[in-house]
């Protein structure tokens, strides 16, 4: 399983009418059918391991052991499960595979799309790439939802990859988009404003103590139940897919999944 496209894919062809050597005539092996049976094995492996123990820095045990001892386990009974196994947010069976094609503007941005998808494969987010046909032998018809990147405020040279979970936008009877499958009233997001925040500090009184967390990739951090896996394929090139195991920008339920595991958090401290 590579971490770079530029192995599975070329993103040039040659052009002119200069005289070349030719190239000498295909001959048949009988193995490429082993070749692919490997890959499509160690595709299996790699998924099987990852129902197994799911990809967070977070510690299970660690998060099990204080929301125990803090008398907090009954708030949060489900955290330590699905920080070992992953969240479910409980996308409907996906009927027909459904494969848009990306945003243009990861054409605009070619650069850091690439960058963005090869750290993805290196941190082992992203499982993959295999064609259309490789992950629906495995697990099953899948949708995929557009891709896009775009530069991050106040931030130059820096992009973030976006995952249009609400693409369609108008759905029809034959596909949907993920998002709108989801109740968003299931995964409420109570991140308080900064005027609400300065309120509760001014009333809080003399010798409160505080704690700030700055996570990075906050929702890069959370790992997605295996059920949920057929609803948040990418598409990382014309040809080529990823399975997405973990939270992603552009995911309605995202920020209330976040916001539970970060409220948690809050009341532990």
């Amino acid at each position: 399983m590579g971490t770079s496209l530029q192995k599975r894919v070329s993103p040039s062809a040659r052009t002119g009418s200069a005289p070349r050597a030719a190239n000498p005539p295909v001959t048949p092996s009988g193995t490429s059918a082993l070749a692919v049976g490997a890959q499509i094995m160690e595709f299996r492996t790699a998924l099987e391991q990852r129902k197994l123990k799911s990809l967070t820095p977070y510690n299970p045990d660690t998060w099990e052991a204080l929301l125990r001892s803090s008398g907090l386990i009954a708030r949060y009974p489900y955290i330590p499960k699905s920080l070992r196994t992953g969240f479910t947010v409980n996308i409907p069976p996906i009927a027909t595979t459904y494969a848009p094609p990306n945003h243009p503007s990861i054409v605009t941005h070619c650069n850091a799309f690439e960058a963005s998808i090869n750290k993805e494969f290196t941190l082992k987010r992203y499982l993959g790439p295999y064609s259309q046909s490789d992950i629906e032998s495995v697990i099953g018809n899948f949708q995929s939802s557009p891709l896009s990147i775009i530069p991050k405020l106040g931030k130059p040279g820096k992009f973030r990859l976006i995952q249009n979970l609400s693409f369609p936008h108008s759905p029809s009877p034959l596909v949907a988009s993920i998002n709108s499958r989801i109740s968003s009233d299931l995964f409420p997001c109570s991140y308080g404003t900064f005027s609400i925040v300065s309120l509760l500090i001014s009333k809080l009184p003399p010798g409160s103590q505080a704690a700030i967390r700055d996570i990075s990739e906050a929702y890069r951090t959370v790992p997605l139940c295996p059920s949920e896996w057929q609803g948040l394929v990418v598409r990382v090139s014309p040809d080529l897919f990823a399975i997405d195991t973990c939270l992603c920008f552009g995911f309605g339920p995202s920020g209330g999944i976040y916001g539970a595991l970060a409220g948690a958090g809050a009341d532990l401290f």
